[in-house]
């Protein structure tokens, strides 16, 4: 499984693609429910348009 990330300090998660750049829950399924949960759990921020969010639920800390 590959995931493919772009996290910068001033927007957080900017995307989150499969290994085929595809939205991340089209390619990898319930895991990648788990990534944002985790990177949220974390304190890491996601821009409410962030590629590959499609069909994810964004955690409480999108800017």
């Amino acid at each position: 499984m590959r995931l493919n990330l772009q996290i910068t300090q001033s927007h957080g998660v900017e995307q989150i693609l499969g290994k085929y750049n595809q939205d991340a829950l089209r390619e990898l399924g319930e895991a990648a429910q788990q990534v944002v949960d985790g990177l949220g759990a974390m304190g890491v921020g996601f821009r409410s348009d962030a590629l590959g969010m499609s069909g994810l639920r964004l955690p409480q800390t999108t800017q």
